[in-house]
């Protein structure tokens, strides 16, 4: 996820500095494109770790 916020921030600075409304659009379109793929695969990550809830419970909590 860090890699495609990374990503996403790098789009944004792009799309602060286009030329035209048009070319800022685009970036920030495909800025959010990333971010959202990047959300998207943490928490596909976080399912297949049994952890989608993003903390500990009772069921997946190690036992000492």
């Amino acid at each position: 996820e860090a890699q495609g916020e990374a990503q996403a921030e790098n789009l944004e600075a792009q799309a602060a500095a286009a030329p035209t409304e048009a070319g800022a659009a685009a970036l920030e379109n495909e800025a959010d494109r990333v971010e959202a793929s990047a959300n998207a695969e943490a928490n596909r990550v976080e399912q297949q770790a049994g952890n989608a809830d993003g903390g500990m419970t009772t069921s997946n909590t190690p036992s000492q």
